[in-house]
């Protein structure tokens, strides 16, 4: 199993053409250190995956990664095939190959004011229309263009105890939604012991 690394400093991203990342989008206020993203990474990154599949956004090279993917705080998904992964700065990780870009967004805290855990259906914060392990969740496809044409993400929101994932798959062709529902059933949660953020490496 891969693990997301911590990636190391590097040059300012550019401004992407697409709106930022609304924090209700962002699913809910994080009591960890993380940055908002500065753009839809997902159709952002499928145009760096046209362009060169070995480079990430900010032009370092990144890692190529396949099968399962240990993400963080008790999150975790398949890809299907080989693709290259960074970790971002604004604390979200992506991956892609040639066709799809895959963009997730966790978000976690530590408990409520009084000690309880925030249940699934807090985190989540919408009605639910998709079930997985560990997390009830909400899933649909987003029909966008950009410059190069049509595009499609898959948006998938999954709320869990204490933890909210966000995650985009990105892609050109419609019928590729297959991919990507591929990546919804294998996202899988399970609670850390400690609620602390740990990064693993490769």
């Amino acid at each position: 199993m891969a693990s997301v690394g911590v990636k190391p400093a590097s040059s300012k991203r550019a401004e992407p053409a697409f709106r930022p990342i609304s924090g209700r989008e962002q699913g809910m206020r994080s009591t960890v250190v993380l940055r908002r993203a500065r753009g839809a990474n997902g159709l952002q990154y499928l145009r760096a995956a046209e362009v060169h599949p070995h480079l990430s956004q900010d032009g370092e090279m990144a890692e190529r990664v396949v099968g399962e993917i240990e993400l963080w705080d008790g999150w975790r998904l398949v890809l299907p095939n080989d693709c290259m992964s960074e970790r971002n700065q604004d604390g979200s990780w992506s991956a892609w190959d040639s066709t799809h870009t895959v963009d997730v967004h966790i978000v976690t805290v530590t408990s409520t004011q009084d000690g309880r855990p925030l249940g699934s259906a807090t985190t989540l914060g919408r009605e639910s229309n998709v079930d997985g392990a560990g997390w009830i969740g909400h899933v649909e496809q987003l029909n966008e263009a950009d410059a190069q044409g049509p595009a499609y993400r898959l948006a998938i929101k999954a709320g869990a105890e204490n933890s909210c994932l966000s995650c985009w798959v990105a892609y050109r062709n419609p019928e590729e939604r297959t991919w990507g529902d591929q990546i919804l059933e294998s996202i899988v949660f399970n609670a850390p012991e400690a609620r602390k953020r740990r990064f693993g490496r490769r």
